[in-house]
C-alpha cells in the first residue's frame, strides 16, 4: 500500500460530487475535522471509490433532499487510525439506486470495511495506516488569520455548525447565533469589528439586504463569504464583492478562503484604506 494525501484526495471527489448534486437537484454537505491526520497508507483508489458510490448511491435515488457526510475518528494507535464514516439523508427511501449500491458493496468488500445499510444511511468502519507526517500544519499564509472573528448567517443548522466546527478548530472566534437578523446587529454594532462575514446565497441574493452589508464592508473592511450549495452563479455587479465558498467543502478549501480574506484585507490596509476585491470561485 502507498503512502496517499486523503483530504487531496477528498478535494477532487468532492468537486466532483457537487456536480452531482446540482444534476440530482440535492445538496452535500461535508465534515473532517483540521485537527485529523490527512496522510495514511492505504489503497487510495480504493478507498475514494467506496466513498463516491455510497454518496452516489443516495444522490441518484432521490431529489431536492440533503447528503451529509460525516468522518468520525473513533479509535487509533501509533500505527493506524480507525474512522466511522456515516453517508445520511434527511428522509428515509422505498428503495435505493441498486447499480450503485451494488459497485460500493464491491468496493468495501474488497477493502474489508465494514457496511451497515439502512434507508436513509451508509456506515463504514474501517482503518488505515499512518504515515511519519500524517499530520501536517494548516497552509494558512499568517498566523494572524486565527485570531479573527466571524459571523455567520447561514439557515441550515447542521451546515452552520460543521462551519463553525472547522473555523473553530482553526482558532477562529465565531458568534454562536446564525440568524440574519442577529448579523445584521454585529455588523451595525459601532465596537465589534468582525474579519470575516459569512452569508448563505440566498441572502445575498436579496439585493436591498446585500447593499447594506456592502455599505458596512466599506466602512469596517469585512470580507463577505458566499456559502453556495449547488448554485454558485452571482450577479456580475457583486461577483468582485464576494468570497464563494462552495458545498462541500474541505478544510483545504475552508484556508484558501481565509488566505483569499487576508490577501484582501492586508492590500487595503497597506493602500491606506478602502478595499480591493477580489473573487475566489473554489473549484478545488
Amino acid at each position: 500500500m502507498k503512502n496517499f494525501d486523503l483530504v487531496t484526495g477528498l478535494n477532487f471527489l468532492l468537486e466532483a460530487l457537487y456536480y452531482d448534486g446540482f444534476t440530482t437537484g440535492n445538496k452535500i454537505l461535508f465534515d473532517y475535522l483540521p485537527t485529523y491526520p490527512r496522510k495514511f497508507k492505504a489503497n487510495m483508489a480504493g478507498v475514494i471509490k467506496v466513498f463516491e458510490y455510497c454518496a452516489k448511491t443516495f444522490l441518484y435515488s432521490t431529489r431536492n433532499t440533503k447528503l451529509t457526510i460525516s468522518f468520525k475518528l473513533t479509535n487509533y494507535t501509533k500505527e493506524m487510525v480507525y474512522f466511522r464514516v456515516n453517508f445520511k439523508i434527511d428522509q428515509k427511501l422505498d428503495r435505493l439506486n441498486e447499480n450503485y449500491l451494488k459497485i460500493a458493496r464491491t468496493a468495501a468488500s474488497e477493502l474489508k470495511v465494514s457496511m451497515l445499510i439502512a434507508r436513509d444511511e451508509i456506515t463504514l468502519d474501517f482503518g488505515m495506516g499512518l504515515t511519519q507526517n500524517s499530520v501536517e500544519p494548516l497552509g494558512l499564509k499568517s498566523e494572524d488569520i486565527k485570531k479573527y472573528k466571524a459571523v455567520i448567517a447561514y439557515s441550515d443548522d447542521e451546515g452552520f455548525k460543521i462551519l463553525t466546527n472547522q473555523l473553530k478548530n482553526i482558532g477562529i472566534d465565531v458568534k454562536p447565533k446564525h440568524d440574519f437578523a442577529v448579523l445584521k446587529m454585529h455588523i451595525e454594532d459601532k465596537i465589534y469589528r468582525p474579519n470575516l462575514v459569512f452569508l448563505y446565497k440566498k441572502i445575498i441574493d436579496n439585493r436591498v439586504e446585500f447593499e447594506q452589508i456592502l455599505e458596512y464592508k466599506k466602512i469596517k473592511g469585512f470580507s463577505i463569504i458566499a456559502i453556495c450549495d449547488n448554485d454558485d452563479f452571482l450577479d456580475d455587479k457583486i461577483k468582485n464583492d464576494v468570497i464563494i465558498l462552495r458545498q462541500p467543502y474541505t478544510y483545504d478549501v475552508i484556508c484558501a478562503v481565509l488566505n483569499m480574506a487576508y490577501m484582501m484585507q492586508t492590500n487595503a490596509e497597506n493602500m491606506g484604506g478602502g478595499s480591493r476585491n477580489y473573487v475566489l470561485k473554489m473549484l478545488r
